[in-house]
């Protein structure tokens, strides 16, 4: 079976987790935004969650969003596709991916015969919009050369412990910068609502000498509590018969390496990751499809390393704090990722704990990316763990 096919069998429409293979992973586990465009719920850059991301709408000239209804949605492990009706029986078609480098995209097109000039009668926007916590973001500016904005945040795990994240929100789909409109603005605090209106961009939109946003940066105020603001916009017109959309990167500052965030398709490394392992099938389908879902399961919850106390390449427990390296699971892991063409997963879930072995023979439970702080401990059969990995 061809493995784009077995990638096709694993379709759901009750997932909705995507990875970018390399610890940065949107993998929400309460979402309450999947039936609003874009990455609203919680990221996790490594352990340490990040939300909201974004949002999107469609902004007609007044001001006001043109309603979308959700009428389809499919998941597959490299990506979502959402189809969305709007007045006038235009249908259009939203791809979410994930990309190395931890970059979630969100490309929209037209289907069905119609085109951008179908959507809306007036001088309509596809705009992006975010709402960041005043207290942890700062250096908010324009991005260079690619029509975006960008700044750093400081992420807490649930020890305290901190992370510095850059964080940059662009156009995608090849729209020149100079079509791009922008705005960052402080807010009293309110809920972190993926809702048009209640951004302080919907009542200004209409004031402007042009409709639309100010192209200016204002973060300055009394305090640095509450949200502040940021988006993006892109006039229909200036799309023209190609996709549109928009992307936000998400990169740890001062430790790892910068990764390449887009050069493949999202399928690819999919496809790579499966047929570096055995193909199994036997006259049980679902025995043969858990088996591929497995596989899609490692890549979920891979860990590149190059990153931190994470040197070694992995697999993560899971989500939430359970994103990095732990005794308890790295022992069955090592078992699996041995059937790997390349051992280096299967080493590197050795590794990771034996590099941070303790001064009197004991291993840490967990290894967290920037610190070693209450790593707890757990009883796990590492010996015959091991053992398969050196027989490698």
């Amino acid at each position: 079976m061809d493995t784009k096919e077995r990638l096709q069998r694993l379709s759901r429409i009750d997932k909705w987790f995507l990875s970018c293979g390399d610890g940065i992973i949107w993998a929400p586990p309460y979402p309450i935004a999947l039936d609003r465009p874009g990455f609203w719920d919680e990221a996790l850059v490594y352990y340490h969650p990040f939300a909201p991301l974004y949002s999107i709408a469609i902004v007609q000239q007044d001001g006001n969003e043109l309603p979308l209804a959700k009428t389809g949605f499919r998941w597959q492990p490299h990506g979502m596709t959402v189809e969305w009706a709007v007045a006038g029986g235009v249908t259009l078609r939203e791809k979410r991916s994930a990309y190395p480098g931890g970059r979630f995209e969100s490309l929209w097109s037209c289907v069905g015969g119609c085109g951008w000039k179908d959507v809306s009668p007036s001088d309509a926007h596809l705009v992006c919009f975010t709402a960041q916590p005043g207290e942890a973001v700062r250096n908010f500016a324009r991005s260079p050369n690619c029509g975006g904005i960008e700044w750093h945040r400081t992420l807490r795990d649930r020890h305290g412990e901190t992370l510095d994240v850059m964080a940059s929100l662009t156009v995608a789909g090849g729209i020149e910068a100079d079509d791009v409109r922008w705005a960052a603005v402080r807010s009293e605090g309110t809920a972190q609502l993926p809702v048009w209106h209640r951004t302080p961009f919907w009542e200004s939109w209409s004031r402007q000498s042009i409709p639309g946003l100010s192209d200016q940066i204002r973060i300055e105020g009394v305090s640095d509590q509450g949200l502040v603001y940021a988006a993006l916009a892109i006039p229909l017109t200036s799309i023209g018969e190609g996709d549109a959309g928009y992307s936000i990167a998400l990169r740890a500052e001062g430790i790892g390496r910068e990764r390449e965030t887009r050069s493949v398709e999202p399928q690819q490394p999919w496809v790579k990751h499966i047929e570096s392992y055995p193909y199994f099938a036997c006259s049980d389908d679902f025995l043969t499809r858990y088996y591929d879902y497995r596989l899609s399961g490692l890549r979920l919850n891979q860990l590149a390393g190059d990153c931190g106390n994470v040197r070694h390449p992995a697999i993560a427990e899971g989500i939430g704090y359970f994103h990095v390296p732990i005794t308890y699971s790295a022992q069955c892991h090592m078992w699996e990722t041995r059937w790997a063409r390349d051992p280096s997963l299967a080493q590197g879930s050795l590794l990771n704990f034996l590099e941070h072995q303790r001064s009197d023979g004991s291993i840490h439970g967990r290894i967290y990316t920037n610190h070693l702080n209450k790593t707890d401990f757990y009883h796990a059969n590492w010996g015959d763990a091991v053992l398969a990995v050196d027989a490698v």
